[in-house]
């Protein structure tokens, strides 16, 4: 399966937008997952129904930094080019849909009673499913100009 559409899979079985997207890079990059999706889950809804930086970001961010980052402390290669990776997903990312901010991008206050009802309604299928394809085939671009080839086709 082409990861961006395992990536949507994911979100439609219910993984927020940090897991889906983290799962699908880890999966293309032969990374084991289960444990990393613990580790995406209060990055969702704009980390921990916070809206600020959208889920889909963050969990690009960590699949970069776990396919691409450093290891070690002296490793500042590693680490500009894991925060270079980053910088242009953010930048292609913010002009693609005007914000990396959920509450901008869905127009929603998840700590609102009614929000999830009206992502579902709306946001879910409007800006997210767009926005988690869109991060994964740019995070792949990233990692393949980085010299780190995911395969194109996950499990």
């Amino acid at each position: 399966m082409d990861p961006c559409e395992h990536a949507v899979v994911l979100f439609d079985r219910g993984f927020n937008c940090a897991e889906s997207v983290l799962s699908a890079l880890c999966s293309a990059s032969g990374c084991e997952i289960e444990h990393l999706r613990r580790l995406a889950t209060p990055f969702g809804s704009g980390i921990s129904r916070r809206g600020t930086v959208c889920g889909c970001l963050s969990g690009a961010a960590m699949a970069i930094g776990l396919v691409a980052g450093r290891s070690e402390p002296s490793d500042v290669d590693g680490k500009d080019r894991a925060y270079g990776m980053v910088e242009r997903l953010m930048e292609l990312f913010g002009r693609q849909f005007d914000s990396i901010e959920c509450r901008t991008l869905t127009g929603l206050d998840f700590h609102d009673p009614g929000a999830v009802e009206r992502f579902r309604a709306d946001a879910r299928d409007r800006v997210c499913v767009p926005a988690i394809r869109f991060t994964v085939e740019r995070a792949l671009e990233e990692l393949r100009g980085a010299g780190v080839a995911p395969r194109n086709q996950v499990e």
